[in-house]
């Protein structure tokens, strides 16, 4: 009774659920459905070649408008709910394909991309409609002969004997369909009758399970394990039961014999007679390493997207496959923005870079990895200075595929280097210049000395006298030159004691004003009730002397001077310098010109001492030189912004001792 109650089930259910590949296609799409990665097995299914659906959304790969609207849906729904999606298909070439859909989250919960495993089911989908045809003609010949016998009993005889026959062609039928069934590896198949009663599995549950037809058949549900997939399980089958043939695969996690856990991919469909259901038929794939790789995916691209750093992976031809969030960040741009450019777009045509600098990096890679710092341009045009290390990308038989490089932004690394380079010469140049200075300052002592004893044993009307005279105001001149390189080396004599700036400032244009007539207008802003600064006045009113001249200079067919006084705290300031200058409040000096200005090579060396844009006559280039060092003597500093043709704004910060100058203003 038992085995014919097995044979009417299988009959009835004619095994209709068949064979997937586990050899899945791999793809991942943006939120404009493009494919932002798909792996080599996309060839197979479609006849196109992975690197022509970079960058593309299905539509512009030529797919049939009704496939693309059915993709297009889809995947909108992924994105839109944030739930992994399922549908089936059939391509144009006749194959048929399960295609799941898994979302990627940005951090904030949103949906970022979704990545998908198409599996070809073509198999199963022939299988079915298989046995569907043999079901229907079993079903058209039993009718047949009940008609004959209804309408001639006489050939009862005859009639029974083309029954056995069509059931001999049914038994035959089903044996071949058992041997594909026992035969194919990584699934087995399983019928259970409604109290869960397993009549039938196929042999492949030992190579997948580890454990005999036998231990299935009586322990099954004891190896289910506590994962909170596996609550599912009992749901679908008791939809199952109740004639709900579902197209939706489920998963379930069980032990293996070894003590290992493995996943199973479950299909299940109702065993229907009668209009009643009679049992389940089902089959289940062992998708272990599958979900494995999909979780290794996963888990890479969160990882990816996590870093601060930018990643970019290219292809052989330099075509940007992959850009991490971090792009967004550095560059500006948004990943989906840069998949699909050709990376030598971004770094060969840089202002400072050599034209092939890509090539010249993969030729480095090939021997290894290769860090260096080059130029990079973000999208608003901004360059900026970039560490990279690049190295290759290979396959699974180590065939080179693409590159991977990783980027970060080190210009404010190479702005304060460029600062402490410059600061370290000024310093050496400064202790060069004093003692120069110093031992000069010496020597014209005593030709001054000298001079003036030779003049004392003449009389006026000498000629001589007269030599004296002039040796006697060189000297002084050379007197002042090295008190100005003393200034600059800060081995000067330096009395400081509370000044108001805004008295100084005003002496200063006033003088200007003299010089230039109205041939250039002032504008001052001075801030009333200023505090006073800590320094010597003198020196701070050749400070801004000098800057003024220096600005009236570069305005030779006349221009708008401006000057202006203020009070700042720290927290206004926005400077690398700011860590210098020590805590408390500062003021703030600016003069600004509308003159010829200054280029970048220019405005690095105003600084540098005997360095001028002027002739020899009319400048020595120590002017600035003395002012920056008068500045840091004060504990201060300058900075300089200018553009050619626009003119130059020069900022002084100095400290101040609290004592505020209610006269100034």
């Amino acid at each position: 009774m038992a085995k014919s109650k097995k044979n009417n089930l299988i009959g009835e259910g004619g095994f209709k659920a068949l064979i997937e590949n586990s050899l899945d296609v791999i793809m991942r799409f943006d939120r404009a459905h493009r494919h932002l990665y798909v792996n080599p097995r996309v060839e197979e299914q479609t006849g196109i070649s992975p690197d022509q659906f970079i960058g593309k959304t299905h539509a512009e790969l030529g797919f049939p408008s009704d496939l693309v609207n059915l993709w297009g849906e889809t995947l909108e729904k992924v994105f839109t709910t944030g739930v992994p999606g399922r549908v089936e298909f059939q391509l144009p070439g006749g194959m048929w394909i399960d295609w799941l859909l898994v979302p990627e989250f940005f951090p904030d919960g949103s949906v970022e991309t979704v990545l998908t495993a198409a599996r070809d089911i073509t198999d199963r989908k022939i299988a079915e409609e298989a046995m569907k045809d043999v079901h229907r003609s079993l079903e058209a010949r039993v009718e047949e002969r009940t008609a004959e016998l209804v309408g001639a009993n006489q050939e009862l005889r005859g009639e029974i004997a083309e029954r056995e026959e069509a059931e001999e062609a049914l038994l035959h039928s089903e044996e071949t369909l058992r041997l594909i069934v026992e035969g194919s590896p990584g699934f087995f198949f399983y019928v259970h009758d409604p109290e869960g009663l397993i009549i039938y599995i196929s042999p492949s549950v030992r190579s997948i399970t580890g454990r005999s037809m036998e231990e299935w058949m009586a322990h099954y549900t004891t190896y289910l394990t506590d994962n909170p997939i596996n609550k599912k399980v009992v749901e679908y089958t008791e939809r199952t039961m109740r004639g709900e043939a579902s197209r939706i695969n489920y998963p379930a996690e069980i032990e293996h014999a070894d003590g290992r856990r493995i996943f199973l991919d479950l299909y299940e469909r109702p065993i229907i007679k009668d209009g009643k259901v009679v049992g389940i038929q089902g089959v289940a794939h062992d998708i272990t390493e599958s979900r494995r790789r999909q979780r290794e995916l996963i888990r890479l691209s969160s990882a990816l997207a996590g870093l601060v750093e930018m990643v970019i992976i290219t292809d052989m031809d330099h075509r940007i496959i992959y850009a991490n969030t971090a792009s967004r960040e550095l560059l500006g741009y948004y990943p989906e923005e840069l998949i699909g450019r050709d990376s030598r777009e971004i770094f060969d045509k840089v202002p400072g870079n050599p034209p092939n600098l890509t090539e010249l990096i993969r030729q480095e890679v090939v021997k290894g990895v290769w860090k260096g710092e080059v130029f990079d341009r973000k999208k608003d045009g901004t360059i900026i200075s970039v560490a990279i290390t690049m190295t290759g990308l290979k396959d699974e038989d180590g065939k080179e595929i693409g590159w991977v490089g990783i980027s970060s932004d080190v210009t404010h690394r190479r702005q304060l280097e460029e600062q402490l380079r410059h600061a370290q010469k000024m310093e050496a140049i400064g202790t060069l210049a004093g003692g120069i200075a110093h031992d000069f300052n010496n020597i014209l002592a005593g030709i001054t000395g000298y001079a003036f004893l030779a003049k004392q044993k003449l009389k006026r009307s000498d000629p001589i006298f007269a030599n004296l005279g002039s040796i006697e105001r060189l000297s002084r001149r050379g007197a002042e030159l090295t008190r100005s390189l003393l200034a600059f080396s800060r081995r000067g004599e330096f009395q400081p004691g509370p000044v108001d700036i805004n008295r100084i400032a005003e002496e200063v244009l006033e003088i200007i004003r003299r010089r230039t007539g109205e041939k250039i207008p002032i504008r001052a802003e001075l801030e009333k009730e200023l505090p006073n600064i800590s320094g010597e006045e003198r020196l701070l009113h050749q400070i801004l002397m000098n800057v003024c001249v220096n600005a009236c200079d570069a305005m030779p067919e006349g221009g708008i001077l401006a000057l202006s006084t203020s009070r700042i705290s720290p927290d206004q300031v926005v400077s690398s310098l700011l860590a210098e200058s020590g805590v408390g409040d500062l003021i703030m000096i600016k003069i600004s010109d509308t003159g010829i200005g200054m280029d970048d090579e220019m405005k690095s060396r105003i600084f540098e001492p005997f360095f001028s844009t002027k002739d020899d006559k009319s400048g020595t280039g120590l002017g600035l030189s003395i002012v920056n060092g008068i500045v840091e003597k004060h504990g201060g500093w300058i900075e300089v912004e200018s553009t050619p043709g626009l003119g130059s704004e020069f900022t002084i910060y100095l400290p101040i001792t609290g004592e505020v100058n209610h006269s100034s203003g």
